[in-house]
């Protein structure tokens, strides 16, 4: 059997690999496509249609709903919730620039901001600009300027997803994670931004 087909483990039917459904019975099946891309029918991209993401995970969403399993087996109803649950997992990735740049460094053996698991580390010149831009930051009590300083960040965060955009095209994985881990500092200053703006 042709290693991308599977069979239903209801009819015993041959299915295609990553199908849902059983062609033959309409079984939902066990998991067998993991790529986040691929769950969704989206080509393996940093530059996605958010539109078709947000689509189509809508669309699995109704077709996961509990709801359609109530009067289905137990063993359908277990499989629809871990699907869900791959879903919702692929999901937050794809929406996510900083987490979609992860991921596509991981189906590379590059594995990043995953602290001691990580296989690239940040060097010292951004730890340096980090650890200057907090301790800026800590020392401003006035709002609008940090406001600016939000702003700023936010413009930088948008230069280097627009950067990430054309890296991927040519492959250049050294310097999309390099990247990717000065994108995670960003988005955690960000957060801790809008707190301190909060407060």
């Amino acid at each position: 059997m042709n290693q991308q087909n599977f069979t239903c483990y209801n009819c015993k039917i041959s299915n295609q690999f990553g199908a849902l459904l059983c062609s033959h019975c309409q079984a939902i099946q066990p998991i067998s496509e993991k790529n986040y891309f691929k769950i969704f029918s989206l080509q393996q991209n940093f530059s996605i249609d958010k539109n078709k993401l947000e689509e189509s995970y809508l669309n699995l969403q109704q077709l996961l709903h509990p709801d359609n399993f109530q009067q289905k087996s137990a063993i359908e109803l277990n499989l629809a919730l871990q699907h869900t649950s791959m879903v919702n997992e692929a999901y937050l990735n794809l929406k996510s620039d900083l987490k979609s740049s992860e991921y596509l460094l991981k189906i590379e053996n590059i594995i990043v901001n995953q602290d001691n698991k990580s296989s690239i580390s940040p060097d010292n010149d951004l730890l340096n600009y980090i650890f200057n831009l907090r301790d800026e930051i800590e020392d401003i009590e006035d709002q609008q300027e940090l406001k600016a300083i939000k702003e700023n960040i936010k413009k930088e965060v948008i230069n280097i997803i627009k950067e990430l955009e054309q890296l991927f095209t040519k492959k250049q994985y050294d310097i999309i994670a390099k990247l990717t881990i000065k994108l995670r500092y960003l988005e955690k200053i960000q957060e801790e931004l809008a707190i301190k703006l909060a407060l």
